[in-house]
């Protein structure tokens, strides 16, 4: 199973409380091509604010360094051989 990773430096920006689990990179994936896509996506759901707050933070950040990456972390039940999922291997080709 993989879920979305936050950087350690990010959380404690934001104060949030994650485990070293939800710190944890393992896998780096460039939005680039399709990152103007996922904001018009957020920005359709114009009655949620969150959605707006994301959309606009992906708009300001887009053009720093990592700012077209999306990073995930592996759980830690997951199988040995994870990296050879087609899950993983399909992320890579993104």
């Amino acid at each position: 199973m993989i879920y979305p990773s936050i950087p350690a430096n990010v959380a404690k920006q934001y104060e949030l409380q994650l485990s070293p689990d939800e710190k944890r990179i393992d896998i780096i994936v460039d939005i680039e091509s399709s990152i103007d896509i996922k904001i018009q996506g957020l920005r359709n759901y114009k009655s949620q604010e969150d959605a707006q707050e994301f959309a606009k933070r992906l708009e300001q950040t887009k053009t720093s360094p990592h700012g077209t990456e999306e990073l995930f972390s592996v759980s830690p039940y997951s199988p040995k051989d994870w990296g050879s999922s087609p899950v993983i291997e399909y992320l890579r080709i993104l």
